[in-house]
């Protein structure tokens, strides 16, 4: 059996779709999602209708959690612009779309070929260390480890254990490809394809720029168009240099915090050619 595991796909119907085909020429027997469908990008509710029409093998990842937390809280936009991208997508989710994440597991154990596949998203634990291995190890009974969440390729053999991680196809930061995963259950072995970040391109771009969520959003929207284009995470550049900004302050407005956004953003535009 052959199955084809996608994570990280970030509202990016466009290369999801691309990468259903291309794991299908593939014959894959069967797929797992592994969280973080949405956000980041403008097509939430069509990546949820068909990662569920795919598969029912699918679990939450922290960007889904996310929203369930603002809508189970009731939270109301504070103002600060690094959640502006979060409540768009709240605002936009269909009742539908909203359902279907409310349902979804934390994580799924399921055997295939009399392999144990414990499907995690990886933001806790972090499974960054062989400590969260351990734990994982003990709390579960598995053979396979499947997590995304770091966006991030890995191939690691821990006590008799495989963890393994497909990448993005979303948001790639390690290459300029996007890439998921196939497990062969026959000869254990698990292999990255890889779809280059210049299919549909332009077309992506040009998804984004006629959105409501770049006109909401500009600055994030053009670090993420990016990230995609040279596989980097400059997003994670962009958030870093303001928490180093703010992290020796007591308090701060959303107008303060605002304001570091808007020069810290400069500072990229320039150094990337935004």
């Amino acid at each position: 059996m052959k199955i084809a595991v996608i994570s990280d796909i970030h509202s990016n119907g466009i290369i999801l779709e691309k990468a259903i085909k291309d794991a299908k020429s593939k014959k894959v027997d069967d797929f797992f999602f592994l969280g973080d469908m949405i956000t980041d990008g403008i097509m939430d509710n069509e990546v949820l209708d068909i990662v569920t029409k795919t598969s029912s093998n699918v679990i939450l990842g922290n960007r889904e959690n996310y929203i369930i937390s603002i809508i189970k809280n009731d939270v109301k936009f504070d103002g600060f612009n690094n959640t502006r991208p979060l409540f768009h997508t709240k605002n936009h989710l269909t009742a539908k779309s909203i359902n279907i994440i409310m349902n979804l597991p934390k994580l799924l154990l399921i055997e295939k070929d009399n392999i144990k596949f414990l499907l995690i998203h990886g933001d806790n634990p972090s499974l960054k260390s062989n400590m969260d291995y351990d734990k994982l190890i003990e709390q579960y009974d598995f053979d396979v480890c499947l997590s995304g969440h770091t966006h991030q390729i890995k191939s690691i053999l821990y006590r008799g254990k495989q963890f393994l991680n497909p990448g993005s196809i979303g948001c790639p930061i390690d290459s300029p490809f996007y890439s998921y995963g196939i497990y062969d259950t026959e000869t254990k072995t698990f292999t990255i394809q890889k779809l280059s970040t210049k299919i549909d391109y332009e077309k992506i771009q040009s998804s984004y720029l006629n959105s409501s969520y770049y006109e909401e959003n500009p600055e994030w929207c053009n670090l993420i168009l990016v990230g995609i284009k040279y596989g980097k995470d400059i997003n994670e550049q962009f958030v870093r240099r303001i928490k180093n900004q703010i992290k020796n302050l007591k308090t701060y407005s959303a107008d303060e915090y605002n304001s570091i956004w808007d020069e810290t953003y400069k500072q990229i535009k320039e150094e990337y050619n935004i």
